[in-house]
């Protein structure tokens, strides 16, 4: 069965220049990962569901607003991934906090290989049991990921250099993303515009 995931992606403008230091992130880790993925920034993460399009109908319906955001960062989450952070994120958790209440009504059981033994509070198994994501609801943290994953430790030491010139973007979200994974690729499957 196919895993989707649901993200909201930069506009072009900001793309641009979010892709331009992930060049720079790229030179200076001399490590690549930086361009492999997208910049994004996940709402809900991979879950897998027969019932899909009813699920992106919903969305729709909810006739969300498009809004903008501040970003500052760089910052460096343990070894795995450098991210841009909201500097106020209400907006953000709101529209997580609507999307995941879809979820149990539409995923099957199946939760990530790397959920399925991490050490959470009850509170998280019972959400890992119910929507397939420990951090969701008040554990979410939005952030806006630019590069990853899992540094070895001479570029990690040289992510953590770079993390100390914080600087801050503006983003104007207009569209969230369905992404859909097969095999190891994930594409775009349905693209939902913001009012």
């Amino acid at each position: 069965m196919v895993r989707y995931s649901i993200q909201i992606v930069p506009d072009i403008g900001f793309k641009k220049e979010i892709r331009a230091l992930m060049i720079k992130l790229s030179r200076n880790l001399k490590k690549l990962d930086a361009l492999n993925d997208r910049a994004h920034m996940t709402i809900i993460t991979s879950f897998k569901t027969r019932k899909i399009d009813s699920f992106v109908n919903i969305i729709r319906s909810y006739n969300l607003n498009s809004f903008s955001i501040s970003l500052v960062g760089p910052y460096l989450f343990g070894k795995n991934f450098l991210y841009l952070k909201p500097q106020k994120d209400n907006k953000i958790k709101e529209i997580h906090n609507k999307i995941i209440e879809l979820v149990p009504k539409c995923r099957t059981t199946w939760v990530r290989e790397e959920f399925q033994n991490i050490n959470v509070s009850s509170k998280q198994k019972k959400y890992l049991k119910t929507y397939g994501d420990p951090y969701c609801k008040e554990f979410f943290i939005p952030h806006l990921t630019i590069a990853g994953f899992n540094f070895k430790e001479e570029v990690l030491e040289k992510a953590r250099k770079l993390t100390k010139h914080k600087n801050t973007y503006n983003l104007r979200i207009n569209k969230i993303l369905i992404l859909r994974k097969s095999g190891k690729i994930w594409t775009n499957y349905k693209s939902i515009s913001l009012k």
